[in-house]
């Protein structure tokens, strides 16, 4: 992270903004990732029933202490105060749940840098202005003439080391790695669970890129394969299981998915439900009718279904050619019974013939 400038003489001059747009999105993923953790605060939080609100007059008042690092935010302000307009203790506690939320998450954005005051959102904006000026500036006696504006600047922020550091840091270009994360986050729109796996990787690589003083600029493949050499393939890091516990895991995995055999009397029964489900409808299809479900039907099994089964049967025939040992060869085979036992479209590309003589051959015969 680059020093505050101060009052210095020598201001350092930007750095090349980042681009994007042909790297990996491993190293995107990297640069931006981050691990929210907002601490908010629930319905059910474990505190003094009427912590933050008291009565003033006929209504109840909330009134909550601001973080120190988020005070700039509020202009200052030590404590957060707003009526709840009621003087209902219960309905005043149900609005109490909700505002407290609610501000927990915006500490958590300004702790962050996903929330700043307006006054350090326009200077981070002049910084920036200045930088691009700069950038486009040929003339030597206009980019000195613009780095010393910058300097000045600077300077007069000096009682302000918040806003100084903001703006030194868009001056210069040093961003944090996880300064993008949220943002990221939102355009790439996953699931919310993927989200959350999202944030919880990337925290991970943040927080090491943290200790080890990287910024966004020093992001690139050598950085992401030393965090995976320290982090992902350290041995002592990793949980290995055994042989032994593989397989038995892999056998549980198979069982759980296995039916037990139902008796004749229930296959008798299943058997004439699924007739009298079908015989009504059958009984008034016109032959029209009929002709067109089953072109439709061989439509959708020609175009959607056997494409795929044939990419799958392709796959998995390469990876057992890929396979370059016995053991390898028995991994793919237990690999794809598993995928097949959850997927009905590898069950059927198991079935054909050159995989199902492999899949025999490594204990998946009938």
């Amino acid at each position: 992270m680059a020093e505050k400038m101060g009052s210095s003489a020598n201001l350092t001059q930007p750095v090349e903004p980042i681009d994007f747009t042909h790297q990996s999105p491993v190293n995107v993923a990297q640069t931006v990732g981050t691990n929210r953790q907002s601490g908010c605060f629930m319905a059910g939080f474990r505190g003094k029933p009427n912590r933050h609100i008291r009565l003033k007059g006929k209504t109840y008042q909330f009134k909550i202490g601001i973080p120190a690092e988020c005070r700039a935010y509020f202009k200052g302000r030590k404590n957060y105060v707003e009526a709840t307009e009621t003087g209902d203790l219960v309905t005043a506690r149900k609005w109490r749940d909700r505002r407290e939320r609610e501000l927990q998450d915006l500490f958590a954005d300004i702790r962050s840098g996903r929330k700043v005051s307006d006054e350090q959102a326009s200077v981070v904006l002049e910084a920036e202005q200045l930088r691009e000026a700069l950038r486009a500036e040929e003339d030597q006696d206009q980019r000195w003439l613009i780095a010393n504006i910058a300097l000045e600047r600077s300077e007069a922020l000096e009682r302000k080391p918040s806003l100084q550091g903001a703006f030194d840091k868009a001056w210069s270009g040093e961003e944090e790695v996880d300064a993008y994360v949220e943002v990221w986050l939102k355009e790439i729109n996953l699931a919310p669970k993927s989200t959350l796996d999202y944030r919880g990787i990337l925290g991970r690589f943040t927080a090491w890129c943290k200790a080890a003083g990287h910024t966004i600029k020093d992001i690139n493949r050598k950085t992401a394969g030393k965090y995976v050499a320290a982090q992902l393939l350290d041995p002592e890091k990793m949980t290995r299981v055994t042989e032994e516990e593989r397989r038995a895991r892999q056998k549980a995995y198979r069982e759980s998915y296995v039916r037990p055999e139902p008796t004749a009397a229930q296959k008798a029964k299943w058997s004439e439900r699924a007739q009298e489900r079908w015989a009504a409808y059958y009984a008034n299809e016109t032959p029209e009718q009929r002709e067109a479900r089953l072109a439709a039907k061989a439509f959708y099994r020609e175009t959607e279904v056997q494409p795929k089964v044939r990419e799958i049967v392709e796959h998995i025939k390469y990876d057992f050619a890929k396979a370059t040992s016995e053991t390898a060869r028995q991994d793919v085979a237990d690999e794809w019974a598993d995928t097949g036992l959850s997927c009905w479209l590898t069950a059927k590309a198991l079935w054909y013939y050159e995989v199902s003589n492999l899949m025999t051959r490594y204990g998946y015969g009938d």
